[in-house]
């Protein structure tokens, strides 16, 4: 019996699984530059505050109608912007949106009428109080954390933490109407 030919079969599954383990740790360089890129992305909701619809234009491109309270969410490239709604050939609103930092995201309240606040909940072993901050009428960029998904996103009954840390908050846009917060899961 040739001692070669009986190592071969364990030489080969090592070799296998050498290969394997090296496209697995490939795989996940992929995935962490794929995710680190996503991170890096710079995106605005926009939406709409006025009572009329009406054609969104960010630097002179279309980006279709936006009805009243509609939103509408796009990645964007860092610099200065136009942003303008705009009805046949009636301009509704304009306004400019700088963006100057990577991962940078916001809302983008066309027409800056009222309605829009920035909503933080609490979670967990804290002396902190929830609040609501309007925005004030005329702001049309608030910029928002990375956790953010969409306005009115419903605030969940608890959050989960690592490690040690005993309390966390979690701020959401939400629609405002006087003292109602549109928010499902607002206190």
């Amino acid at each position: 019996m040739n001692t070669s030919q009986s190592a071969n079969p364990f030489s080969k599954l090592r070799m296998l699984g050498i290969g394997g383990s090296v496209l697995v740790a490939l795989g996940i360089v992929v995935f962490s530059k794929f995710m680190a890129a996503k991170v890096d992305e710079n995106w605005v909701t926009f939406t709409n505050s006025l009572d009329t619809a009406g054609e969104l234009l960010v630097d002179g491109e279309s980006h279709g109608p936006l009805a009243p309270g509609a939103e509408l969410r796009l990645e964007m490239e860092g610099g200065s912007h136009t942003v303008a709604l705009t009805s046949g050939d009636k301009t509704l609103d304009e306004g400019k949106l700088d963006i100057n930092k990577k991962s940078y995201h916001a809302v983008y309240n066309v027409g800056g009428k009222p309605g829009l606040a920035l909503v933080t909940m609490q979670y967990g072993n804290t002396s902190l109080d929830n609040s609501v901050s309007p925005i004030p009428e005329g702001q049309r960029v608030i910029e928002v954390p990375m956790t953010f998904q969409k306005i009115n996103d419903e605030f969940p009954e608890s959050l989960t933490t690592r490690g040690s840390i005993d309390r966390t908050a979690l701020t959401n846009v939400c629609r405002i109407d006087g003292e109602k917060v549109g928010c499902p899961g607002w206190e």
